[in-house]
């Protein structure tokens, strides 16, 4: 039976005797996710077996199929008879074929998270990163800083690394640094040397059913950590923090966090700051990535390095030369006008507004926003945010709910979404969108959490524009 309540010490030792048998082989259910992948590729790096499937044949699917590994899309049920242990991703349904087929066979399965926590015993030093946004770039900013530093972190991403083109990196077994999430409590499941803990919203609504809900799994997940380096500027998170009875770093603009941003200034989107430790003047940092967020991003990364014992003057370094990730403000592209084509992750309002900010420091022209919404329960919860996040655009383009895990909700669409927007806003279907879009000079931002590659690709062909 699928271990839903891990009981880590049974758990883990299910884990470490399936993959010490001479013929292990590890199935991944759900290969095509980002972290799902990046844990296909670590068991394949330790020497093991690997297999796996999707319902989607995404690149990253496509990729593991063209290298000649037994992925299969929409099932792989042959390769479960072969398995020794079965990973699944949260994002899988609870009556997925096979995992009932696991199940009879009697083949341990386990979620991602429960795995990642297996592996992550390995590693001397364990840094994870939480919070409700910034999780992947902070991740990629720690991991750039340890790999200048010499120190060969191993690394677990939400989106691709520019250095490395991929959203993992396998390397000794000193350092480990990876995301944590908090869906269906997911970071309870490890136990970090050092936490960083960014921001806390509420999210996930198809799980949480509360904002006290997702508060009190955010104070269980801090108890877990040995040190938690916390954003002072968030109350709620911070009020958690202080509760916790952990060892707190804090962070933010708040004069009397441990390390704090003064003299920061914007230039065509891009702050530079001064770094405070204790109040005191210790570097200057220049990010090459958009948006006043990122500031707090890298406070956040240096605080983490510095606890590390890195020193201040190559931390900023490599702060400045970071290059950003993946789908994050990722400018994929630049109109004859002069307007960036962006690509973002965006879809909770607080990132959606925020994203939107930040091409308006870059670029002073029309903002188009082409998103496409991720779950019905989540557009559902936050609808009046969803609202005045995207009502910042001066043109919004909405593409049909993405429902991913989730059913049908009546009464929830984009065309009530857009309604609600009023006259800047529009539910239409891709091509409609695609013609529209390209209509003005204005910013381009493709933006949300589902694949949006297609329309991406699309917008940059129709433009003239290699990527």
């Amino acid at each position: 039976k699928c271990l839903s309540k891990f009981n880590s010490s049974q758990g883990f030792g299910k884990i470490k005797d399936c993959l010490s048998k001479k013929d292990a082989c590890v199935h991944f259910v759900g290969v095509g996710g980002v972290s799902m992948y990046s844990l296909f590729n670590f068991t394949k790096n330790m020497g093991i077996a690997v297999t796996g499937s999707d319902k989607t044949l995404t690149g990253r699917v496509e990729k593991l199929i063209m290298e000649g590994f037994n992925v299969k899309v929409p099932e792989n049920r042959e390769a479960i008879e072969y398995a020794s242990l079965v990973v699944y991703s949260l994002a899988v349904s609870d009556g997925d074929a096979e995992l009932r087929l696991a199940e009879e066979l009697g083949i341990p399965t386990v979620s991602r998270a429960e795995y990642l926590a297996y592996i992550s015993l390995e590693y001397k030093m364990k840094i994870s990163v939480s919070g409700s946004h910034g999780k992947s770039t902070v991740t990629a900013m720690i991991a750039k800083i340890l790999s200048d530093a010499a120190l060969s972190p191993s690394v677990l991403s939400g989106a691709n690394l520019n250095d490395y083109s991929e959203p993992y990196v396998f390397a000794k077994r000193d350092y480990l640094v990876f995301e944590a999430c908090e869906y269906k409590d997911s970071f309870l499941k490890f136990s970090p040397d050092v936490a960083a803990f960014l921001n806390l919203e509420f999210d996930h609504t198809d799980y949480f059913k509360s904002f006290d809900d997702i508060k009190r799994s955010f104070l269980s997940a801090m108890k877990k950590a040995e040190i938690c380096v916390v954003n002072k500027d968030d109350g709620e998170l911070f009020s958690q923090a202080e509760e916790s009875g952990k060892d707190i770093i804090s962070y933010g603009m708040n004069p009397d966090a441990d390390f704090s941003a003064s003299e920061i200034r914007c230039e065509n989107g891009r702050y530079s700051f001064s770094v405070l430790k204790c109040g005191e003047k210790i570097e200057e940092i220049s990010l090459s990535v958009l948006g006043k967020f990122s500031v707090y991003n890298a406070l956040a990364a240096f605080a983490v390095a510095h606890k590390l014992g890195v020193e201040s003057q190559l931390i900023a370094k490599s702060l400045s030369e970071f290059s950003g990730i993946e789908r994050r403000l990722e400018i994929i592209g630049m109109r004859k006008c002069g307007a960036p084509v962006i690509y973002d992750y965006a879809h909770h309002p607080s990132e959606i507004k925020s994203a939107i900010l930040a091409a308006r420091e870059l670029y002073k022209g029309e903002i188009c926003v082409i998103f496409k919404p991720h779950t019905y329960t989540r557009t559902r919860d936050l609808f009046d945010e969803f609202v005045i996040a995207l009502s910042f655009a001066d043109k919004i383009y909405i593409s049909e709910i993405d429902g991913i895990r989730e059913k049908e909700i009546d009464g929830v669409n984009s065309q009530k979404l857009a309604e609600a927007i009023g006259n800047s806003a529009f539910a239409l279907d891709d091509s409609e969108i695609l013609e529209r879009s390209l209509k003005s000079d204005a910013c381009i931002i493709i933006m949300g959490a589902a694949n949006l590659d297609e329309i991406k690709f699309e917008i940059l062909r129709i433009l003239g524009i290699d990527n």
